[in-house]
């Protein structure tokens, strides 16, 4: 008999389970909404599950995408994601945050709304971004980081056995750190992790190792401290409490030095904690204004730490993805590199301490774009952020991540696409607002991110060696995967680094033996045209003195295949040269009439060695100084030669003193192929529109030495300073030192303007016509363009 009531009371367990479930079911509203899981109508250990192992946002984003923007994860959790009706309703309707934080307290982790509203307004002002962009404070103490720390860092890396490689990640999360503090506590008070790489190291294996162990205190706390308690079981290991103290003591030891500082009274402005005394001064006020205790040292302590943790932490990652992407896109960086340049003044050592204004920073157009299309696709913070709805206690989880790609919103929304906010005036206005405001839900907007960028891309460019685990994880906060930061200085990803263009002022000799000769053939030779005219102002017959160049000026690459000259000794070669004739823009005929009738300027270019915008060397050939005499449509031809000279010893040097040069016995010239450009035209004044901005290699080249008409506005900026009385951006000596010509060092090429560029000038002797009975070794003098590096050598 009691056997039998023992069965029938196991067999009843079950039963009565699936019909409490099946009345929960019923008389949930949620069984409306679609389930993420078969089971979410019925328990939340499906979505707990999910949670376990880390695949929360890839879950949500395909329960999204299969289903709509509001889903059911159990039986009493929702995740939304749409704005009207979801994200706008939820964070704007007073809903509470979940409260599962232990220990101290502050403005995060604040579950109430009323006490989570009164700590924000105490700090509020101080994140403005106007307060932010004016003040001196963090202008001072940026300008010291970014100049005195980041640059000299980046020099030292090539002094180290792999030169020109170095750990970006580190690095970024070490300035924003710098940044975050020295704002928080002040400069003097705050880290200093980019100089100590011991202690960056310490203190990143301490923050990121406790990433994988936030499930059990955030979604079960009473069940992991009853475990621990009555057990003897930890979820969490012992060693993520200790490494959570040796933070916590890290920021209590800077909130010190902060309040030594306050009490001194005689601090720099550098050196003023903004942050810390704007809350130790709110918060005294509102204890005594509640008639409370003072708040003490370790409240402090808890709440700027989570502000230094969110600001570090999310910018280092964003900065993280954005060298990532762009050092996938050698053009997209060229084209930022180029913004960069018109930078007052640019941020490069030599204009140490002065930083541009943060207003002109902040308004550069690519530079926000790349900063916000970053912020848009590899968020910082993606997981969900969960209100409750009272008193049912529904949980809601806006899930951010989705929120940045829906088709309707962005086109080709997985891509990097940084152009889409640059074309956002051809938008009407609701999709523009969609766009900037109603789902672009980044954390933050990439203010002092921006100077970091700029700073970087000022002064190098940077190509992937090493992406491996690039990917986000998937978490709250989410980092690369490979970010596991055991071992010193073992970082997601590495990258080279190569000097950006620099030069120098002072000459120097450079006498180098004689190239090996390269037999080169049309069919070993390819001309291209890199930077195309596209148009030019009709120059008149007799006014020459005026003529403005064509815009933007013609430059040439050639290369060779490395079959017939594998150690690229062609770079090296005196006797190349490129001319140039006026072509009809629809037929391959040359237009009529002598050169001297239709162009005007140097119409012939050697070959220059140059640092190509990806810091390779390449052979180049320059136009800066072209004019056209006749109007219309054209294109331009040229034809690259080749002297191939016969050499001769001093012994025989007098048999050749009366020899005609045009004889052929002295030497002769080859033709090695042809490149046209694309057509142009050539207009009158009236419809002139003016110079163009120059282009980032035009500036690059005049950089290395070029002689080149630069302009650093566009053409609207540049027809009011004409109004103003002259048209170019340079003072009157610097412009009659750009227009004195540089003879050519090619002794059989003596008439040629020349345009010095950086490659070696051989030094034995060359048959010329002799003007004077006194030999002469023709040397060369070189500008040092810049590549020396102390680190380098």
């Amino acid at each position: 008999m009691f056997g039998t009531t023992l069965a029938s009371a196991v067999l009843l367990i079950p039963i009565l389970l699936v019909a409490r479930l099946l009345v929960q079911y019923v008389r949930n509203p949620l069984r409306k909404v679609p389930a993420a899981h078969p089971l979410a109508h019925f328990t939340s250990l499906w979505i707990d599950s999910v949670r376990w192992r880390h695949i929360e946002n890839a879950t949500l984003k395909d329960a999204h995408e299969r289903l709509g923007p509001i889903v059911c994860l159990g039986p009493k959790e929702l995740s939304v994601n749409c704005v009207k009706g979801g994200i706008r309703d939820v964070y704007g309707g007073g809903f509470e945050k979940i409260n599962a934080i232990n220990g101290t307290g502050n403005m995060f982790s604040t579950g109430s709304n009323r006490p989570h509203s009164q700590r924000k307004r105490m700090l509020s002002n101080i994140y403005s971004k106007s307060h932010v962009l004016g003040s001196d404070a963090l202008r001072i103490s940026t300008s010291t980081i970014l100049y005195n720390r980041f640059l000299p860092y980046l020099e030292s890396t090539f002094a180290e056995s792999e030169k020109g490689v170095l750990n970006i990640y580190a690095l970024l999360s070490a300035t924003t750190m710098d940044i975050v503090t020295s704002y928080i506590f002040g400069l003097r008070a705050g880290s200093n992790l980019i100089d100590n790489r011991e202690q960056l190291a310490w203190f990143l294996d301490l923050y990121n190792s406790r990433r994988s162990f936030n499930f059990w205190p955030q979604e079960f706390p009473r069940f992991t401290s009853f475990v621990e308690k009555w057990l003897g079981y930890r979820f969490v290991p012992k060693w993520v409490d200790e490494a959570n103290s040796e933070i916590e003591r890290w920021t209590t030891r800077m909130c010190d030095e902060a309040s030594r500082v306050l009490n001194a009274g005689d601090a720099a402005v550098e050196d003023r904690p903004v942050v810390y005394q704007q809350l130790q001064s709110s918060m005294v006020k509102e204890a005594k204004k509640n008639g409370g205790p003072v708040p003490q040292a370790q409240e402090m302590a808890s709440e700027v730490l989570d502000h230094l943790a969110a600001g570090f932490d999310t910018s280092g990652i964003t900065l993280d993805y954005l060298v990532h992407e762009l050092s996938k896109r050698p053009e997209m960086q060229a084209r930022l590199q180029q913004e960069l340049l018109g930078l007052s003044p640019r941020i490069t050592k030599s204009s140490a301490p002065h930083l541009p204004d943060p207003k002109a920073v902040d308004s550069l157009p690519l530079l926000h774009s790349v900063v916000w299309e970053t912020l848009r696709l590899h968020s910082a913070i993606p997981g969900p952020q969960p209100r409750f709805t009272p008193p049912q206690g529904c949980r809601l989880g806006p899930e951010e991540a989705p929120y940045h790609i829906p088709g309707g919103v962005y086109e080709r929304a997985t891509e990097w696409r940084p152009d889409r906010w640059l074309d956002l005036d051809k938008l009407d206005e609701e999709k523009r607002r969609d766009m900037e405001s109603r789902w672009f839900w980044a954390f933050g907007s990439g203010g002092q991110m921006k100077y970091i960028v700029a700073t970087l891309y000022s002064n190098y460019t940077t190509t992937i060696v090493d992406d491996t685990g690039i990917e986000q994880i998937d978490s709250y906060t989410a980092p690369p995967k490979s970010d596991k930061l055991m071992n010193t200085m073992a970082f997601p990803f590495n990258y080279t680094l190569q000097r950006a263009y620099v030069p120098y002022q002072q000459p120097y000799s450079l006498p180098t033996p004689a190239p090996t000769a390269v037999n080169l053939t049309p069919s070993s030779c390819r001309l291209v045209v890199r930077q195309q005219p596209k148009e030019a102002l009709v120059t008149v017959k007799g006014k020459e003195k005026f003529r403005k160049p064509l815009d933007p000026p013609p430059m040439l690459q050639l290369s060779v295949s490395s079959d017939t000259d594998p150690n690229q000794q062609f770079l090296q070669n005196p006797y190349l040269f490129v001319s140039v004739s006026l072509y009809k823009h629809d037929r391959d005929e040359p237009i009529e009439g002598p050169p001297n009738d239709t162009l005007a300027g140097t119409l012939v270019s050697s070959l220059h060695r140059l640092k190509d915008i990806d810091n390779k060397d390449g052979a180049f050939f320059i136009f800066g100084d072209i004019s056209i005499k006749v109007q219309g449509w054209y294109r331009l031809r040229f034809s690259l030669y080749e002297i191939q000279p016969n050499f001769i010893t001093l012994s025989d040097l007098p048999q050749y003193h009366d020899i005609d040069p045009e004889s052929g016995i002295l030497g002769s010239v080859h033709n090695l192929g042809h490149a046209t450009s694309d057509k142009f035209q050539v207009v009158l004044p009236k419809d002139f529109k003016g110079l163009e901005e120059s282009t980032y290699l035009s500036r690059a080249f005049s950089d290395q030495g070029v002689r080149l008409r630069l302009r650093k506005e566009a053409r609207g900026m540049m027809s009011n300073k004409r109004s103003l009385g002259g048209d170019s951006d340079q003072p009157p000596i610097a412009k009659k030192r750009r227009e004195d010509s540089v003879e050519s060092a090619n002794p059989l090429m003596p008439n040629f303007n020349y345009g010095i560029s950086p490659y070696a000038q051989t030094q034995y002797l060359q048959t010329q016509v002799l003007q004077n009975s006194a030999l002469q070794t023709p040397t060369r003098q070189e500008p040092n363009y810049g590549w020396y590096d102390p680190f380098l050598g």
